[in-house]
């Protein structure tokens, strides 16, 4: 990162130039704004880069008020605010949701286990490998038995009990070479090789906390998981108020603390004007039944 030779000579330049280049070198080379150091860049798709900060809101499904939000620079990971909006929630007004329903930007080992370990429903759906991508047979191939504790591999056969890694992040079911040696599937489990040697064994990897994957796959498989999913839409409409009616599509100040205010103000109008229209509907229902 060098300054043009024909701005060299321009003092002026050259100290705001040498300021950006400490201020770059000081975030480890990351891009951020020169206007405004608190905001960050993050992808909502390839190639289609954003400056900025999020708004993450939670958000009830029933009157559809926002109780809590969390506003950050844009390249904070979705996954690591949903746990600080529930505690604000429990916290704030003593309430403590039944069931959870995200994106799959929520889609984490993580997250799962954290709402796992809370008792609260996860309605929060799985990637999806193709056939393509896939190498090899995975532990979405497999059966598992015993809140899974037993593995069952694609060729039946079954493995008691995993050892966790060096990490202890992941649980490792391993097949005994034994039957690898003589398993009809034998290539299509251990990879497409010139040479599979016969004392090699599949070893099959997933998350330390898979309990809390299993529960959630067996969820997404139930008609509420469906039915759940379709009433999503109704935070995006919480997103669209506060963007079509409230200028929430820009931020107006510079700064982490002052687009907060920005939000929060922007949430608030959001609310107010929920609650009349949840007012409003009341009043025609009563005067409908009377």
């Amino acid at each position: 990162m060098c300054i043009h030779e024909e701005f060299a000579d321009n003092e002026k330049l050259t100290k705001a130039f040498a300021l950006c280049k400490k201020r770059v070198e000081d975030e480890g080379g990351r891009i951020i704004s020169v206007v405004d150091t608190e905001a960050r860049v993050a992808y909502k798709s390839p190639g289609h880069a954003k400056t900025g900060y999020k708004n993450s809101i939670i958000t009830d499904e029933d009157s559809e008020i926002i109780p809590s939000y969390e506003v950050t620079p844009f390249n904070v990971n979705d996954d690591r605010l949903l746990p600080k909006l529930v505690t604000k929630v429990e916290e704030e007004f003593a309430l403590k949701p039944k069931e959870v329903s995200a994106d799959k930007g929520y889609a984490t080992t993580e997250i799962r286990a954290y709402l796992y370990d809370k008792d609260i429903t996860s309605n929060i759906d799985f990637y999806t490998i193709s056939e393509k991508e896939k190498e090899t047979y995975t532990c979405s191939d497999c059966q598992f038995q015993d809140n899974g504790n037993t593995l069952i591999c694609p060729n039946g056969v079954v493995v008691d009990g995993f050892k966790l890694s060096s990490n202890a992040l992941n649980r490792v079911y391993k097949v005994s070479s034994e039957y690898c040696r003589q398993c009809p599937k034998r290539n299509e489990c251990l990879g497409k090789k010139e040479k599979v040697y016969l004392g090699t064994s599949k070893s099959f990897v997933a998350k330390a906390r898979f309990d809390a994957i299993l529960k959630d796959q067996e969820r997404v498989k139930t008609e509420a998981f469906q039915e759940a999913k379709k009433r999503r839409f109704k935070i995006e409409r919480r997103f669209a108020a506060g963007v079509t009616n409230h200028m929430m599509r820009r931020t107006r100040f510079i700064g982490l603390e002052a687009t907060t205010k920005h939000v929060a103000l922007s949430n608030i109008a959001v609310n107010l004007i929920r609650v009349i229209n949840l007012l409003e509907k009341s009043k025609d229902t009563y005067a409908l039944s009377s």
